[in-house]
């Protein structure tokens, strides 16, 4: 009777052990899909920065920058949870779009952000 008692109580320690472990995220992500003024479309090639601030962003002190792939998408992970900045960009031809805006990024989330540059 006593062996069981010991197992049980091992087990249950390492299952409150083992719970206790558990990590919460502490990073969350974002991916952002950039559609031209006028189209629905998802635009391949748009150049889309993340800072923390928009004076880091208009001097071009970027957290990260990708440009959109295929889908039209730019995807950040890993991004510590505060607030962020974006700018979308696109020239096509002689005509240059643009948009900017923030957004916040909350650990163990992903968040998509459609923006339309104009």
């Amino acid at each position: 009777m006593k062996g069981k008692l010991f197992l049980f109580t091992a087990l249950l320690g390492m299952l409150i052990f083992l719970e206790g472990c558990k990590k919460e995220p502490s990073t969350g992500g974002l991916t952002i899909r950039v559609t031209l003024n006028g189209s629905s479309s998802n635009i391949q090639g748009a150049f889309v920065g993340i800072g923390t601030s928009l004076e880091n962003l208009h001097n071009s002190l970027y957290t990260a920058w990708e440009q959109t792939d295929a889908s039209g998408e730019a995807t950040f992970s890993d991004l510590k949870p505060e607030l962020y900045y974006y700018e979308g960009y696109l020239q096509v031809g002689g005509v240059q779009y643009y948009k900017e805006g923030p957004i916040m990024i909350v650990a163990g989330k992903h968040i998509d952000l459609p923006i339309t540059l104009e």
